[in-house]
């Protein structure tokens, strides 16, 4: 190896190590490096040198295990990002991973042992970190490796325990022992589980959970794809506050069960309330119920008090009416007496005078007026008859003698003119009787087949059948007549009518079953079938006559255009159709020329010149084939259109009949009359002289100023006189009798209002509390008294029963309002039911609950609401944010310290940490606000807007929580994700931002790489001094932990910058151990003391520690020699 001889840059002078560095590693039996090897390092700076594949990455990889709880091994060769190799194969040996075709390429592979140790020196102060490994057998699991770790601190190197004596410890005593020894000796830590072994590490370094991780990861990493990432996943501890949410979630779970118990002592209060407001108003109404009851009991007392008193006085009135009446009675007899004598002495007088002649005379008069009226009347009848007639219309003897006769002649002709129209009459209502008929036994009909939709066959002989069906225990179904199973196929439908005419009555052939048909024919024998003509059919005779006659249907006859319908009796059918089938043609001339021929018009052909055609029914009529009542109803339908026609015109003949019958009946009757008229009837003139002549005599003996006339005026007046006295005589005797009732019905009503007075004596004491609500009956008349009494008595009644009715309520309402009190409580209540009796229990848990329990719910609710609920949410929150400020205060920090390194030539580099204001940060602040503002107005509605406000918070956080994955829930509760980060290039004499970058992306790759190390260095510094207390400061605070591997250092660097690299290594209180091939030896001499040298023979790798002086002269040694 050719050493370039350079003067090292780092002197004696410069000031020593603020932290610890790696001055010794240990490794025994790990990897290539088999039994014991040691590398010394220099405090001011290391090189690990060698070729390509030597070891120098497993001897870092050794370190990194002592470390980082899990480790990425060979970072160098795949970019610092991927681990390709693990612990095992450090352990076994493996000169090559992926060869698994044998063990060849193991060096341990069966039972064996591995220890690494590194050890630690600051001043005086060393640590030595020791693990040790032990394989019982071949495997290769991670459940086959036991290990051991060991934390050992001294103030004198010599005091420490080195890697050997654990080593021999574990060979000779085993684990058991090992560790015994260990726990005895002093300044010695051992741990069985690598956690609890680097909490120690941490804790002697003041670093945090991720500053050797990121340290792990800076060896090998050359360039960065994300600042961001970096700091959130290997600088910054994770000091998320998920955990503190869901407590502060958890805690406001608290106020909620506090809120809950609230708003139960509130619905209690509020299901309590109801009995409040109804118990007084049950009282009320059982004050009005006994008020209305006393005054019913009162009432009947009272009023027959005032009865007793009226009815006294009233009959004390009639009495003294009466005694008037009978004077007056009196007086009146005596004056009617002495009116009626001389009544007598003046109609003597008219007597005496003529006046019995003037009333006989009177009523003479009074017959012969009626007599000339009636003969007036039929004068007049008589003349409209004539004028009528056409006759002559004088009343005169000779002209009525000649219209009588007349009349007797017309009479005879006219009577037999009226036996005629009568005849005609009953003949046309006779005609309409037989249409209507016709007509309701259409509707019948069509009724009747409605009901049997399944069939066109006549309803008579489907009743028949009905019955036939009944006598045999058989479904009208299992009789169906031929037509029944027929039906016309539908292209063939214009042959219709042939094939009905052609089946004939067959159609009405009803099938019986075979073990029906012998009880069948007996039933059918004994009887009269309704008047319809039967036709039965054997079965069992048909199909063997078929056979017998081998009859088969034709293919171009009729039979073929016809569809079965489906039954038990269809090959019955198909063999009486087959005897009957008729050859269709389409001509006559083919119809002469084929035997058993028909045509679709209904013309039929036979053997030996025979043909038929009969036409005395239409084609189109009597259908009866069909599988459905269609045919059967259009056929009815339109037989009762046509009889309906037929009914309606006998019916106007009818009416005209009748009305010609009237009219002749009418002259005749005129006639008759006429005949049977004497002239004397109408005789007009003489009725009217008969008449004047008994006038004239009467008014002769009424002359005035005769003596007749002046007898008559006299006796008039008396009796006059005597009418008028008789009449007040009657008079007074009625108002005396009606007085005398009115006495005893008023003696009687006394007696019954003394006797309800006896029967209810007063309760003075009551009857003077009431008296303000009893009616004033002094002006109220005597008769009226017991409607009064009645109408007080249901007013009162109603008044109770609505007051009872109104407490029934109220009590329903109260059992109730209990009832939902009972649900709404939580024991107090429990030995409380829901009677009346138990309202005083009801109304003093209210009062209990209104004066002391809901008070003290809601003081606590409200202290815990400010004090202790919203207290966590706001220190939650203002934790993260001071660690936000912290982070940022780092940064400011650890940007003094790189204002002070150059990173080009007049430029610097400043870390840039930019607050991110997510949406779920955003929503939270205004959740906050709202929780202020809601705070300021809690008195008003007892803190309910405050704890809604504080929920919507708690909501969120929880949320967060819930979802610890998500960026909204990171960026609100890790203060990692509040924070942005990115490098800025300064320029240092203006402090102007020339470029800024969130990677190392871009530039060449050693720009990339000077930037990576610089970001590396800047972020290690930060996390190894994580825990220690106080601000980053270039002046009082450098990292505990201050040694940097740097894997394939330099390797794209110039001398310039690596003096740049290594003095913000410097600046930042870190010492590197540089990992180089062999190369760029100039620059490692410049900045280093001490180089290892890594060599590889085969699979066993060697190393040696040397200063550059000894390396030197181990170079001019060698020369010299050669």
């Amino acid at each position: 190896m050719s050493v370039p001889a350079a003067p090292s840059t780092v002197t004696e002078a410069e000031a020593p190590p603020t932290g610890y560095v790696l001055r010794q590693l240990h490794v025994f039996n790990w990897g290539p490096f088999g039994g014991l090897h040691q590398a010394e390092f220099d405090a001011w700076g290391s090189a690990l040198i060698g070729a390509t594949g030597s070891g120098k990455t497993t001897l870092v990889d050794a370190l990194m295990t002592l470390l980082v709880e899990k480790p990425r091994y060979n970072l160098a060769s795949t970019g610092g990002t991927e681990s390709d190799r693990d612990l095992m194969s450090y352990l076994r040996g493996d000169s090559g991973m992926g060869n698994t075709t044998d063990n060849r390429h193991v060096a341990r592979p069966d039972k064996t042992s591995t220890g690494i140790a590194a050890t630690f020196v600051l001043g005086t102060q060393h640590v030595r970190l020791a693990g040790v490994f032990w394989l019982e057998g071949s495997g290769r699991a991670a459940a086959d490796r036991k290990d051991v770790w060991l934390f050992e601190q001294s103030n004198a190197a010599g005091a420490l325990h080195d890697l050997p004596h654990w080593l021999t410890l574990l060979e000779q005593e085993g684990a058991r022992g090992l560790k015994h020894a260990a726990r005895l000796a002093d300044g010695v830590q051992v741990f069985d589980t690598k956690r609890a072994y680097l909490a120690q590490v941490q804790r002697c370094f003041l670093v945090g959970d991720k500053a050797f991780g990121l340290l792990n990861r800076a060896t090998g990493l050359k360039q960065l794809s994300s600042i961001d990432e970096i700091f959130r996943d290997l600088v910054l501890d994770d000091r998320s506050a998920f955990d503190r949410a869901t407590q502060v979630a958890q805690e406001f779970d608290q106020l909620v069960g506090i809120r809950t118990e609230l708003e139960r002592a509130r619905a209690q209060v509020q299901s309590l309330r109801p009995v409040a407001a109804l118990a007084p108003r049950r009282v009320e109404a059982l004050a009005r119920i006994e008020a209305a009851r006393q005054l019913l009991a009162v009432l009947p007392g009272w009023f027959a008090q005032a009865a007793q008193t009226h009815w006294q006085a009233e009959c004390e009135r009639l009495q003294a009416l009466i005694d008037g009446l009978k004077a007056q009675a009196a007086d009146l007899g005596s004056q009617a007496a002495q009116q009626e004598e001389a009544v007598a002495l003046r109609q003597a007088a008219y007597a005496k005078a003529g006046g019995g002649d003037i009333d006989t005379l009177k009523s003479l008069l009074a017959v012969r007026q009626a007599e000339q009226a009636e003969a007036a009347r039929q004068a007049g009848q008589y003349q409209q008859l004539m004028q009528r007639l056409g006759w002559p219309a004088d009343l005169t003897p000779a002209a009525f003698e000649i219209n009588r006769q007349n009349a007797a002649l017309r009479l005879s002709d006219k009577r037999e003119q009226l036996q005629k129209a009568e005849q005609s009459a009953y003949d046309a209502g006779a005609r309409h009787s037989d249409d209507a008929r016709r007509c309701r036994e259409l509707e019948a009909e069509i009724d009747k087949i409605r009901q049997r939709p399944g069939s066109n066959i006549p309803s008579q002989y489907q009743d028949w059948r009905a019955d036939l069906a009944a006598a045999v225990g058989l479904a009208p179904d299992e009789l169906p007549f031929l037509a029944e199973l027929l039906e016309v196929l539908p292209a063939e439908q214009r042959w219709r009518g042939a094939i009905e005419r052609a089946l004939g009555g067959e159609r009405l052939r009803l099938l019986v079953p075979p073990a029906a048909f012998a009880p069948a024919l007996r039933w059918v024998n004994s009887r009269h079938n309704m008047g319809v003509r039967v036709l039965l059919l054997d079965p069992q005779a048909a199909l063997a006559e078929a056979r017998e006659r081998g009859s088969r249907a034709f293919d171009d006859g009729y039979v073929a255009k016809l569809k079965l319908k489906p039954h038990k009796l269809a090959s019955v059918a198909k063999a009486v159709l087959a005897r009957r089938d008729r050859h269709c043609v389409d001509s006559v001339q083919a119809l002469a020329q084929t035997d058993h021929a028909m045509t679709v018009e209904g013309s039929f052909s036979d053997t030996g010149g025979r043909y038929e055609k009969d036409d005395r029914r239409d084609l189109r009529e009597g259908w009866l084939t069909g599988f459905d009542n269609r045919d059967q109803l259009q056929s009815l339908a339109g037989q009762l259109k046509a009889a309906q026609a037929d009914a309606a015109a006998s019916l106007a003949a009818r009416d005209a009949a009748q009305a010609e019958h009237r009219r002749q009946a009418q002259e005749a009757a005129l006639l008759q009359g006429l005949a049977d008229l004497r002239f004397e009837q109408i005789d007009q003139a003489g009725r009217q002289r008969a008449t004047s002549e008994v006038q004239a005599r009467l008014d002769a003996l009424l002359q005035p100023g005769s003596s007749v006339d002046v007898a008559r005026q006299a006796l008039a007046k008396a009796q006059a006189a005597l009418r008028a006295l008789q009449a007040q005589a009657t008079q007074r005797a009625a108002d005396l009798a009606v007085q005398a009732d009115r006495l005893e019905s008023a003696l009687r009503k006394l007696q019954d209002a003394q006797a309800r007075v006896a029967a209810n004596p007063h309760d003075a004491f009551v009857l003077e509390r009431l008296r303000d609500q009893l009616p004033d009956l002094a002006d109220v008349p005597a008769g009226q008294l017991s409607l009064k009494e009645r109408d007080w008595r249901d007013q009162t009644q109603t008044t109770l029963t609505a007051a009872r009715d109104q407490l029934h309520e109220l009590e329903k309402k109260l059992v109730a309002a209990m009832g939902g009190a009972q649900k709404a409580d939580t024991g107090a209540l429990a030995q409380a039911g829901t009677e009346m009796a138990d309202i005083e229990a009801y109304l003093t848990r209210l009062h209990v609950l209104e004066s002391e329990d809901l008070p003290a719910k809601r003081q606590r609710f409200q202290n815990y609401l400010n004090t202790s609920s919203d207290q966590g949410v706001t220190q939650l929150l203002q934790a993260i944010n001071a660690e936000v400020d912290e982070i940022e205060q780092r940064i400011d920090a650890i940007n003094v310290t790189l204002a002070r390194v150059a990173f080009q030539p007049g430029r610097h580099l400043q870390l840039v940490c930019q607050r991110v204001a997510a949406q779920s940060v955003k929503n939270l602040e205004a959740a906050q606000k709202q929780v202020r503002v809601a705070a300021l107005k809690a008195e008003a509605d007892e803190g309910e807007s405050h704890f809604l406000a504080l929920q919507e918070v708690v909501q969120q956080l929880r949320h967060a929580a819930a979802n610890p994955r998500t960026l909204a829930s990171r960026a609100l509760l890790d203060a990692r994700h509040r924070v942005q980060f990115a490098i800025t290039v300064i320029d240092s004499a203006s402090g102007q931002v020339i470029e800024r970058r969130t990677g190392s992306q871009g530039g060449s790759g050693g720009e990339k790489e000077v930037i990576a190390i610089y970001v590396l260095t800047a972020s290690l510094s930060y996390a190894l001094c994580a825990r220690q207390a106080g601000v980053l400061d270039a002046a009082d605070l450098k990292p505990r932990f201050a040694t940097m591997v740097l894997d394939e250092a330099f390797s794209r660097t110039s001398q310039a910058v690596a003096a740049r690299i290594v003095a913000a290594l410097r600046a930042f209180g870190l010492y590197p151990l540089f990992v180089t091939p062999n190369k760029e030896l100039r620059l490692l001499r410049e900045h280093t003391r001490r180089a290892i040298l890594v060599h590889r023979e085969g699979a066993q790798a060697r190393l040696a520690s040397m200063s550059w002086a000894e390396i030197e002269a181990r170079a001019l040694t060698v020369q010299r020699g050669g």
